[in-house]
């Protein structure tokens, strides 16, 4: 299946945010429950961040398609 320029643009910055806000929202729930604010938000922060430049690289990778 073929996308247009801009549709891959976008799904690439919607993999990059969404693991970044998923990360980072893990993180601060967490925190609130543990009481050890901001140590965990920042460490899925990073995870988060880690996760979506995966994503990204498996998006434009041609030996890791499926």
């Amino acid at each position: 299946m073929s996308q247009s320029p801009w549709g891959f643009g976008l799904r690439a910055g919607v993999e990059i945010v969404s693991a970044l806000i998923a990360g980072a929202g893990l993180g601060w729930l967490l925190d609130r429950w543990l009481g050890t604010s901001p140590w965990l938000l920042l460490v899925f922060f990073v995870v988060g961040g880690a996760a979506g430049v995966l994503n990204l690289y498996r998006l434009v990778s041609p030996s890791a398609r499926r």
